[in-house]
């Protein structure tokens, strides 16, 4: 249902808590955040970060631009 509709109308629904916009909003955006995990590896490795740490970081800055876009 929500795979046909616009980011902004995703965006508003994931504001009326609909879980399956935010899904849907993830499965979109997934592939830049694995590039940006790609694009950092060498960098976190160097700081001895986990990856795991590193995409989690990314999820969450993805799920606080969702909550904070208007």
């Amino acid at each position: 249902m929500v795979n046909n509709i616009t980011d902004e109308e995703l965006i508003d629904l994931v504001h009326e808590n609909n879980d399956e916009a935010k899904e849907e909003l993830f499965n979109r955006y997934k592939s830049n955040i694995d590039y940006l995990l790609k694009k950092y590896t060498n960098i976190a490795k160097h700081l001895n970060m986990e990856l795991t740490d590193l995409y989690q970081e990314g999820l969450v800055s993805f799920t606080d631009a969702i909550n904070s876009y208007d």
